[in-house]
């Protein structure tokens, strides 16, 4: 089943449909719909993991796990659960965003969630920029909340809070 495109032109109600391309027009329609679906499905997922592995390495946080600026003996356990890949990850995160860091993965696992239930996420250039002062003002809130021993700067804004 062909489907037709509406343009809309600047200066006027001139409408021109135009065909889809080829594509994946020698399967059936209800396989194209099939694949599609599972595309978004796994789409959904890839973006679901990525924010687990990214709040696992956050809270799995150790300042002494080899990293960015950290030099460690080889052999040494890494504590983090995303080994060295989530230790160097979350220092880096932690170190630029702070506690902001956190509102990173939190929000990529509502797309994942939203993504499966197939709501929209258009615009997605507006949601990552979104995401991205979101992330700065959380860093810029915590930036007079004391952090204790858990990270390497004295307070949860980290550099971007400052």
């Amino acid at each position: 089943m062909a489907q037709a495109r509406i343009i809309k032109h600047r200066g006027g109600s001139r409408r021109r449909s135009r065909k889809k391309g080829p594509g994946l027009a020698f399967l059936p329609d209800s396989l194209q719909v099939f694949l599609a679906r599972r595309f978004v499905d796994i789409a959904a997922g890839v973006l679901f993991a990525t924010s687990v592995f990214i709040l696992a390495a956050l809270f799995t946080y150790d300042h002494g796990d080899p990293s960015w600026n950290t030099a460690s003996a080889r052999g040494q356990p890494i504590a983090n659960w995303g080994g060295a890949a989530g230790a160097g990850l979350a220092d880096l995160l932690l170190q630029t965003l702070g506690g902001g860091a956190f509102i990173i993965g939190f929000i990529m696992a509502v797309w994942g969630v939203r993504l499966f239930w197939r709501h929209t996420l258009s615009p997605i250039w507006a949601r990552v920029v979104s995401l991205m002062i979101a992330a700065i003002s959380g860093a810029i809130a915590m930036a007079q909340i004391p952090a204790g021993d858990w990270m390497v700067h004295p307070y949860l804004g980290s550099s971007a809070g400052t």
